[in-house]
């Protein structure tokens, strides 16, 4: 890891999955992937209400039609008001 300082460095997990393996990256946490020959990942995002507010500040600054068409998807499904309530409830802006 060529720009990683050493103390970063000295904190890094590394490791080799195998085939059937499953790894969970906590939210928030960098990581990195190296294939060591061909592979096939899937990989799933998951928004719940502990980090709904960071998702919805992160789209509004990266992608605001996106975070627009969130906040309708979750007034159309009736979670709504308690999406907007988490998200005031952890300090976010909502517009």
């Amino acid at each position: 890891y060529p720009n990683v300082d050493e103390l970063a460095a000295s904190k890094c997990i590394d490791f080799v999955q195998h085939p059937g393996e499953t790894v969970y990256v906590p939210n928030g946490w960098w990581h990195n992937v190296v294939n060591l020959e061909f592979s096939i990942a899937v990989t799933q995002n998951f928004v719940g209400m502990h980090n709904a507010g960071a998702c919805y500040e992160a789209m509004l600054n990266h992608d605001c039609e996106l975070a627009m068409w969130w906040r309708d998807l979750a007034e159309a499904s009736g979670e709504h008001e308690l999406l907007l309530q988490t998200m005031r409830s952890q300090g976010q802006q909502v517009t």
